[in-house]
């Protein structure tokens, strides 16, 4: 069991709240990998959200294997959140996640062609639910051995 109040955990949540992009791998039935950056929105619980076309090969990949691998980094010091979940395509209107992603991506800059783009077209939601989460923060701290600065928090 892990601590659902531990300093990492509310660190990595803000992290993922505040930024926005994020590497999404999924596979297809014969396994063959394919990583995609992908805005995203995330819940108090670290279920997250992203769009994509009806047409990508995330959504083809999703449709036949939900299992899925993720990482977020920030831009400045060591900082990076990585794990793997099952992943699941929900219809948009049941959770808003245009709204969300929109109100993120305007409190950086008014123009995410990638956004646009996929609103242009027959789009879909995906929900990932987090099977584990760890949480590395080396920003101002001696690196020394990365290992031992992961922590699992989910």
């Amino acid at each position: 069991m892990f601590d659902n109040n531990s300093q990492a955990r509310k660190e990595a949540l803000i992290f993922l709240k505040d930024n926005v992009v994020m590497a999404v791998a999924t596979a297809g039935k014969s396994g063959e990998p394919q990583v995609a950056a992908v805005y995203y929105t995330m819940d108090d619980d670290f279920t997250f959200y992203f769009l994509t076309s009806r047409e990508s090969k995330k959504a083809e990949n999703i449709g036949s294997n939900k299992n899925v691998a993720f990482t977020a980094w920030g831009e400045r010091g060591i900082v990076m959140v990585q794990g793997n979940g099952h992943a699941e395509l929900v219809p948009d209107k049941q959770e808003g996640i245009v709204l969300r992603i929109s109100k993120k991506l305007r409190a950086m800059e008014p123009y995410h062609w990638p956004l646009l783009e996929v609103l242009n077209k027959d789009y879909i939601s995906v929900k990932v639910v987090p099977r584990w989460l760890t949480w590395l923060s080396i920003d101002g701290k001696n690196p020394g051995d990365f290992a031992r600065h992961y922590e699992r928090i989910i």
